[in-house]
């Protein structure tokens, strides 16, 4: 097996070698051809850029209890605002008339609810003279068996004026809380920046939509998605680099301050992502929630470690592999490598050759 894949190897090196003395013999340079490069010793960093938009790490959404209408907004997106201060007032113009009506119907009611209890008073004195008469043989039996009847339904004729009287006390209720908290107030004090109703009379709202969202401006940090292979390295307070698309030509420091649990993006990502949030540390700065950016971080880095370019790492079988010019044939040598950090450009070599190693690139083409 190892016969196969360092005839594998040699094979690539040789044809690379071929070209690459024709290239030289012609004074043709495109890259298209193999070059060779020492394994030198140095810094290595393992840095990634990542895409992610900012908002604040405490805010709130606002949504709807119930059905409502908006009548008016009273305040813009990005407007600071006060805890209790009124965003949006809704229409009540239908509650207003649902009150109405609901004290019209209780009005009703005790009217009727009086006339049931004078009904239920007399089916019972009527009961009581009819029970004396029976007791003394004068009236028959069904006599007193209909007073009796007439008793008992007019009192549960009581008990369901009282149970629709309680309803309808519960109706009216919480008609009167939907009035006085009918409009939406801010939860905190902070910044508007997510007020999807919009202007006009009449705009409606169904129960459970969203209406604005409370952001705290002072907590704002650029969340980005970080993949499940790297997230082990992300800790703490680690240090980061941030680019904002709206603040073209200038750097800001940021550092993170969460890193999340949950896979973002759903089943049907390729690649598990978790959210990670840097908060600016600069302060002062002209940033809003909804910017979008990119996070410099710096993952890993090693001094006075071997690397070579990662074009000249092979992996075969399971295992990697470079290249190594040989003795005074130049005959190439494939060698086992074990490797540390990787990085688009470059590679740590942990073991398997030494410093000075002269390695085969792959060419441009063939990488």
């Amino acid at each position: 097996m190892r016969s196969i894949l360092l005839f594998t190897l040699l094979a690539l090196v040789t044809c690379s070698k071929n070209s690459d003395s024709t290239a030289a013999t012609s004074g043709g340079s495109n890259g298209s051809f193999a070059a060779t490069v020492k394994a030198k010793k140095g810094r290595i960093e393992q840095i990634v850029n990542l895409r992610g938009t900012v908002r604040s790490s405490n805010r709130i959404e606002m949504r709807a209890e119930r059905k409502v209408k908006i009548s008016k907004n009273r305040v813009k997106n990005f407007d600071p605002v006060k805890k209790g201060q009124i965003l949006s007032e809704v229409d009540n113009s239908e509650t207003e008339t649902k009150v109405r009506e609901l004290k019209d119907k209780s009005k009703t009611m005790e009217l009727e609810f009086q006339s049931v209890k004078i009904k239920y008073s007399h089916a019972q004195k009527v009961l009581e003279r009819k029970k004396a008469l029976f007791d003394k043989g004068i009236i028959a039996q069904k006599e007193f068996d209909d007073a009796n009847r007439d008793y008992r339904l007019s009192g549960s004729e009581i008990r369901a004026k009282e149970l629709e009287m309680e309803k309808l006390g519960r109706d009216l209720a919480e008609a009167n809380d939907q009035m006085k908290s009918s409009n939406f107030v801010s939860p905190m004090d902070g910044v508007v920046t997510g007020l999807v109703i919009p202007e006009g009379t009449g705009t409606e709202v169904q129960a459970g939509q969203s209406v604005a969202t409370i952001s705290d401006p002072d907590r704002l940090a650029l969340w980005v998605g970080v993949e499940e292979g790297h997230l082990h390295k992300v800790k703490a307070e680690m240090s980061a680099e941030i680019s904002l698309d709206s603040v073209p030509n200038e750097t800001i420091k940021g550092k993170i301050i969460s890193i999340g649990t949950t896979e973002i993006g759903g089943q049907a990502a390729r690649v598990r992502t978790y959210e990670v949030g840097i908060s600016f540390v600069q302060k002062g700065m002209a940033i809003r929630e909804g910017y979008t950016g990119q996070a410099k971080i710096l993952f890993e880095q090693k001094e006075n470690v071997l690397t070579i370019p990662s074009a000249a790492l092979k992996y075969l079988d399971g295992k990697d592999y470079v290249s190594v010019v040989g003795g005074l044939s130049g005959q190439p040598t494939a060698k086992a490598v074990s490797v540390g950090i990787r990085t688009d450009s470059e590679v740590e070599i942990v073991s398997g050759i030494s410093e000075n190693d002269t390695v085969y690139v792959a060419s441009s083409e063939n990488q």
